[in-house]
Order: C-alpha cells, then structure tokens, then sequence
C-alpha cells in the first residue's frame, strides 16, 4: 500500500484532505507541522501539504523534499486557499507536481492525485525500451527518466512532461497552449506557467540548455544544433 502524509495545522483542514482521497488505496498519516512531516518522509509516495502552515510553508516544505537524496521520487501536492498566478508559479519553481485551490471538487482532487501517483509509479518500476535521444539527452519514457550525458537529470513530473513533448516535436515550434493541454489539469492555466517550467527545465540542463529555444511571442522549439531554424509557416507572433 502506498504512503500518504498530510501536512496542515488545522485538523478540520487536514480531515477534509482525507475525505477527499477517499478510496485512494493510501495509507495516510497526517501532520500539524511541516517538519514533522518532513521527519516521516521517507518511503512515504505521496505528501499533500497546506500552502500556509505554522512552521514553514507548504512551498519551503515542497523544496526541501526535493532536496533529499530521493525526493524527487515524493509526489508533493500543494493547496492553497489563494488561487493567485504567482502563488501557483512560486509552487511549480520550487517542485510542486500540483498546485490546487480552495474549495475544490473531492472528486476531482481524487482524480488528479491518482494520475500523479499512476505516473510516479511507472517512473519507479520503468520498462524497457521507449526512449528518445536527442544529441547528449536520453529520454526514458516509461520511467520518466531523463539523462543528459549519462547523469541524470532531477525533473519533476510537469517538467519531463514539458521537455518529453518538445522533443518528440524536435524542430517544430510549439505554442504554449499545447504544452498546457500536454500537462493534465492544466488546460485552463496561464501560459506562464509553460514559461515557469521551461525556466526550471534549462537551469537544470546547464550546458545544453540552449537545446530549448524561444520563439518570442509563440512558445518554444527544441534543437540539438543549438541554432534557431526558419519558423514554421502557420506560425506568427
């Protein structure tokens, strides 16, 4: 059975996380504080923590995790009462996999939380075969894996998502908006949070992060000859 903690001060906030991932099929252990959620994180699949607690912030909490050796193996869902662009920004910049806001549909929040965990599961147990390499990058599609010369590269879901479709689209220019509806739950976002994630993608890619290119005005195109081709025609500012 799955781990699941619960991180929020407010124990009516917390039950109500609970009710929401109903039959999940999780074992769920909830805390009051952020550190101690921290100090129970290990082995755990899943951590949804309030955006707002009293010893650190869901968003602090969200970038420690993914500072442990195997934290990027930990589903963080972060949920804020404030629906705020910059708020969500700020959650996806430091590893967040979701980002929702109060009140929310349970069987939504259900829905989205079994996705990032089916997903996180095929990452742990990755099949053979199914990979693209682009120049020094290597893509394991089963397992979410990325590599850049044979080190690997920390990605979060959202952003191997982000980077698994600009380069199975290599050299064709591709707009924010299909990178959104590439990203589930995201469809009705804002593009920033495209320009967020690809901001993240290339500090984490160093040398190579010249592969992804920006097409002012459009979205972005990936080329491992590091040089910007002719736009596509259909494309236009």
């Amino acid at each position: 059975m799955l781990r699941a903690l619960i991180s929020g001060e407010s124990s009516e906030w917390r039950a109500r996380i609970r009710a929401a991932l109903g039959d999940a099929s999780l074992e769920i252990e909830e805390f009051a504080s952020g550190k101690a959620a921290l100090d129970r994180i290990e082995d755990a699949q899943l951590l949804v923590v309030a955006a707002q607690t009293a010893d650190v912030s869901g968003v602090a909490l969200c970038r420690r995790v993914r500072e442990l050796p195997l934290g990027d193996s930990i589903a963080v869902v972060v949920v804020s009462a404030r629906a705020d662009e910059m708020d969500r920004i700020l959650a996806f910049e430091n590893g967040a996999d979701d980002f929702v806001s109060e009140p929310f549909s349970s069987r939504e929040f259900a829905v989205r939380v079994r996705a990032i965990l089916r997903r996180r599961q095929r990452s742990t147990h990755a099949e053979l075969g199914g990979e693209i390499e682009a120049g020094s990058l290597r893509l394991d599609l089963h397992g979410g894996i990325a590599e850049l010369g044979g080190r690997r590269v920390r990605l979060t879901l959202r952003e191997f998502e982000v980077l698994r479709h600009l380069v199975q689209n290599e050299g064709r220019v591709v707009r924010r908006g299909e990178l959104l509806r590439a990203l589930d739950g995201e469809a009705n976002a804002s593009e920033r949070l495209v320009d967020t994630h690809v901001k993240s993608i290339r500090s984490k890619l160093g040398e190579a992060r010249d592969f992804i290119e920006t097409v002012r005005g459009i979205g972005y195109r990936f080329d491992t000859r590091g040089s910007a081709a002719p736009i596509e025609r259909g494309y236009s500012a």
